[in-house]
């Protein structure tokens, strides 16, 4: 709690909540910024009385990449937003530790790039897994059990005051009569975190970490999960099957709905045919300019000379050669071998 009310924590949440060149023109933004000092006793002061007001947030429908409307609920700027990068801050670096490497969702470089190649890597390291199986939860985030994710964060923070300001914060939403009925649910239960959240990335990474170890420690699972996609690989059909039926009594054991179109089917591979390009006739292999000494007059006037290869033959250097070696090569080429012994005989006190 202290780290969390410290404040250059407080202070770097403000600026970090403001990042976007249309943020700093809303009013409620310019009016933290006007007084900055007092914005931040503020809400030094909620943090340690645990004294916050009306939770309040408007619904906003946009509509995804993929063409899906979302129901995003849009928070007030203040405290709640920068109550959510100020927790954040603080607890993300000890959430993200104890997650598995196959994670790829709402973590700083771990995109749908990172679980791409990650996946790939995958499938050349384990060739025998020729099965996969898909799963995902329905309506995860305003499907998250409240009671087990305090259960989850109590295993991971020990402070109960924590949990207090994670309980007003966070787990104060109510999903709804009508995303009960769609997820199914047969038990009244308080359930949901607000879609559109800063902190709800990082709930949801939290509420399937459980899930994610025992897949991986207990069954020796090969995965890669993104949010609450999971995809599992498998050596056999049974196995594939097995997988998913795990998969569906873990999740339900903690709360949450596996969709009904999950499935299992085999892998296909499609290798790319490498075609090697046809090297054309007639183009020599050029050699780099050297220059070529003749009596030491031809060099103080800058005079150099390109040697080619004929008929384009290239020419294979076996073993490393040293500078005079090649010289010597280029001098017998021209001629000039007599001055060049003279000058070793010289050198090395023959006469």
């Amino acid at each position: 709690m202290e780290r969390i009310a410290d404040d250059g924590n407080l202070r770097l949440a403000i600026k970090n909540s403001q990042r976007g060149g249309k943020a700093k023109r809303r009013s409620d933004i310019r009016a933290v910024n006007a007084d900055i000092d007092a914005t931040v006793e503020r809400l030094r002061a909620m943090i340690l009385n645990l004294d916050f007001p009306e939770h309040r947030s408007r619904v906003v429908n946009r509509k995804a990449d993929s063409g899906k409307m979302r129901r995003l609920d849009d928070e007030d700027y203040m405290p709640w937003k920068i109550m959510s990068h100020a927790i954040m801050q603080v607890i993300e670096p000890v959430i993200n530790g104890k997650m598995i490497a196959d994670t790829s969702s709402c973590i700083k470089g771990r995109g749908n790039l990172y679980g791409g190649r990650r996946m790939k890597r995958l499938l050349r390291r384990y060739p025998d897994h020729t099965w996969t199986a898909k799963s995902d939860c329905k309506k995860y985030y305003q499907g998250l059990d409240h009671g087990y994710m305090l259960r989850v964060l109590r295993h991971h923070f020990k402070d109960e005051r924590f949990i207090r300001l994670m309980e007003i914060c966070v787990l104060d939403y109510y999903c709804g009569e009508v995303i009960e009925k769609e997820i199914e649910d047969e038990r009244e239960k308080k359930a949901g975190v607000r879609i559109g959240a800063y902190i709800s990335g990082m709930i949801g990474n939290l509420a399937h970490m459980e899930i994610d170890h025992i897949l991986t420690e207990r069954y020796g699972v090969k995965l890669e999960r993104n949010c609450d996609d999971m995809v599992m690989l498998a050596r056999t059909k049974g196995e594939a099957r097995f997988l998913l039926n795990a998969y569906d009594r873990l999740a339900e054991e903690r709360g949450m709905t596996v969709k009904a179109n999950s499935y299992y089917a085999p892998i296909l591979h499609y290798e790319k045919k490498r075609h090697r390009r046809k090297r054309q006739r007639g183009t020599g292999h050029r050699l780099p300019r050297i220059c070529v000494l003749e009596g030491g007059c031809e060099a103080s006037q800058g005079h150099k000379e390109t040697l080619r290869s004929g008929d384009g033959a290239r020419q294979k250097q076996k073993e490393k050669k040293t500078d005079t070696g090649q010289l010597q090569g280029l001098v017998r080429a021209r001629g000039l071998q007599e001055p060049l012994e003279k000058n070793n005989r010289e050198e090395n006190g023959i006469r």
